[in-house]
């Protein structure tokens, strides 16, 4: 890859607001989970190359090597499914930035 660049991906739990809405609290619950997962999946598996951003819902995922961005990213797929966090909640895309 190209010194200049870096890999993104972007990932945000479907239908967060709604939940916020009518189960205030389950929400709170999933956010929790979601941020713990986040934050364990780097460090407990070897990620620690990887910037993590973390808004309200939202993670970020920011690295200079695609292949340890993606195996982040279905680490924390499969931790989630894992944990309860089913994969309606999840979306994600991923991009090259320079």
């Amino acid at each position: 890859m190209n010194d200049n660049q870096r890999v993104v991906a972007y990932t945000d739990l479907l239908g967060f607001s709604e939940l916020v809405v009518n189960e205030p609290y389950q929400a709170k619950q999933l956010l929790s989970g979601f941020h713990n997962l986040s934050q364990n999946t780097k460090v407990n598996e070897g990620y620690e190359d990887l910037e993590l951003f973390l808004f309200s819902d939202f993670l970020f995922v920011q690295g200079d090597d695609v292949s340890s961005v993606v195996n982040y990213m279905c680490r924390l797929y499969r931790g989630a499914l894992i944990n309860g966090v089913t994969s309606r909640h999840l979306t994600h895309s991923n991009k090259l930035t320079s």
